[in-house]
């Protein structure tokens, strides 16, 4: 994977998850400047991905809780 198809990942799990924008943009940036500094940039974009499926499977299971009224 690419910064560039890492971008366009980024950007679209932010417009399908709108109050996460601010977080998967700083995923997005940390590994742009990580490739920047020297570091793989295949590796970094599938730790940004991790880092963003994570951070989204999080939300989700803090809505469903919410949603049940725990």
């Amino acid at each position: 994977m690419t910064l560039e198809n890492l971008k366009k990942y980024a950007e679209g799990m932010s417009s399908t998850y709108p109050d996460l924008d601010d977080d998967i943009r700083d995923l997005y940036f940390l590994a742009e400047m990580e490739v920047e500094d020297g570091e793989s940039e295949t590796n970094e974009c599938e730790l940004a991905i991790r880092d963003i499926k994570q951070l989204i499977a999080k939300w989700d299971y803090e809505v469903e809780k919410l949603k049940r009224g725990e």
